[in-house]
């Protein structure tokens, strides 16, 4: 609990707010997206396998909900996930997720 003393001196008042929010920073955990540097993008692809379980999803199914769109001859898809595998490699919390890609299925997690 901060108290201040009337009349509240300007400057200090901003110092104590900008003292309890960063030490309020500090205190939270960071996210997994956070710790990697995912774009939006990738997190929202990341979430999606994550939702989708073993059975994962297919190509036209990542395409639409992360693009609104499927364009098959595309390799958007491809560059993003690779892009997100190499993070997800370098991570310290994510070495064991593996984004795995199953021949007419589509891609899932492991």
């Amino acid at each position: 609990m901060d108290a201040l003393a009337l009349p509240v001196e300007p400057s200090e008042l901003v110092a104590r707010i900008e003292g309890r929010c960063a030490a309020r920073a500090a205190a939270r955990p960071r996210s997994i997206s956070d710790e990697l540097g995912l774009d939006p993008r990738e997190s929202r692809a990341l979430t999606l396998l994550f939702e989708a379980g073993p059975s994962g999803l297919s190509r036209t199914a990542l395409n639409w909900s992360l693009w609104g769109e499927d364009l098959a001859s595309s390799r958007r898809l491809d560059v993003m996930l690779s892009s997100l595998r190499r993070k997800l490699k370098a991570g310290e919390r994510t070495q064991s997720i593996e984004i795995r890609a199953q021949r007419g299925a589509g891609y899932r997690l492991l």
